[in-house]
């Protein structure tokens, strides 16, 4: 992404794991690049990530 981020928050990473992928790579990548692009310092936090999956939401859900 171009960004000097050096890596996730424990909270963050703990989000991942918890997440339901179910074998979606293409979901998991795209909520961290949504993420990594939401990032204001160097490291992604778990509010990168909540914000990333509301904009990846379909509207209505």
């Amino acid at each position: 992404m171009g960004r000097p981020l050096r890596g996730l928050t424990p909270e963050a990473e703990k989000r991942l794991t918890r997440g339901e992928w179910r074998g979606n790579v293409r979901a998991l990548r795209n909520a961290v690049e949504r993420a990594c692009m939401l990032a204001d310092g160097e490291v992604v936090t778990d509010r990168h990530l909540a914000q990333a999956s509301e904009m990846a939401r379909p509207p209505g859900r």
